[in-house]
């Protein structure tokens, strides 16, 4: 989780059920991470957290945050033809 690093982190699907346990995740994680977030670069010293925010919305056609971002990361998208 980017969060952990001091990242603010954002997540974006069209399930609301995705959503909501994400956001389940990111709340559990961030209040007690797990080592696997951190692999061999664990900085024990490190301490501020970044932020999460969710947005409920189709990637591809209807969401406009506004926002600007150094970087997008795509873990999983499917196409069906």
């Amino acid at each position: 989780m980017l969060a952990l690093h001091g990242f603010e982190a954002y997540g974006l699907d069209i399930s609301e059920t995705g959503i909501a346990e994400a956001k389940k995740y990111a709340a559990a994680e961030l209040k007690k991470p797990q080592d696997y977030n951190f692999g061999e670069f664990k900085d024990p010293a490190q301490k501020e957290l970044g932020s999460v925010s969710f947005f409920t919305a189709d990637f591809f056609s209807d969401w406009n945050s506004g926002l600007q971002f150094d970087i997008i990361y795509d873990y999983t998208v499917s196409f069906t033809f």
